[in-house]
């Protein structure tokens, strides 16, 4: 039986620790981990610089009186660590953190263009990374009319009426530019309108 020198199971301990560290995130000090609940990454790193409602998902489970099925939010929040550094992009499912992945780099550019030239589906990230922390950001619940015509499952020209909130986030480009609203459901970019001029 050949040995194994002392120096060949540092290493592989070493490496071990290394990929472990993967699954944590270092905020403010302390170490965020996998398995962490919203409220204790918050105490830990503080609000986000932004977060969404990414999907629900289903979940059922079989019992004794049949299947029980349940909702469960699946959640992003995203964390900007400072220039040089790319985005951390906390996932949370059931109020857990499920996953730690890495977002676009922030750069301490000043150069950010001096227009809107963001598309459609473009995310949060992508475009906090082009034009930088917007001048305005709120939560508005938008709330939509559709009218079924006659003839349809509904009935007669049946109004039916739904409510969501959506994150809009405001950009000014400078003097004689119109402010730019931006509206973002489920973290990407779904509409673009102008404010007043500067």
């Amino acid at each position: 039986m050949q040995k194994v020198p002392w120096s060949a199971v540092a290493v592989v301990a070493t490496l071990c620790s290394l990929s472990a560290s993967a699954w944590a995130m270092r905020c403010n000090g302390s170490l965020v981990d996998i398995g962490e609940s919203k409220p204790e990454v918050l105490a830990k790193c503080g609000e986000p610089l932004f977060q969404n409602l990414v999907a629900v998902e289903t979940a059922s489970e079989p019992g004794a009186q049949g299947a029980r099925s349940e909702q469960v939010p699946v959640e992003q929040m995203v964390y900007d660590q400072g220039e040089g550094t790319l985005l951390k992009v906390l996932t949370f499912k059931g109020g857990r953190l499920v996953a730690i992945s890495d977002g676009a780099r922030v750069s301490g550019s000043s150069a950010k263009p001096g227009r809107f030239l963001g598309s459609l589906g473009d995310s949060q990230a992508e475009i906090y990374e082009k034009y930088g922390t917007p001048a305005y950001k709120e939560l508005v619940r938008i709330e939509t009319t559709t009218v079924f015509p006659a003839g349809q499952e509904t009935g007669d020209g049946a109004l039916q009426t739904t409510e969501e909130n959506v994150e809009q986030w405001t950009y000014d480009f400078g003097p004689e530019t119109f402010l730019k609203i931006l509206t973002f459901k489920a973290g990407r970019l779904v509409q673009v309108g102008d404010g007043p001029r500067q």
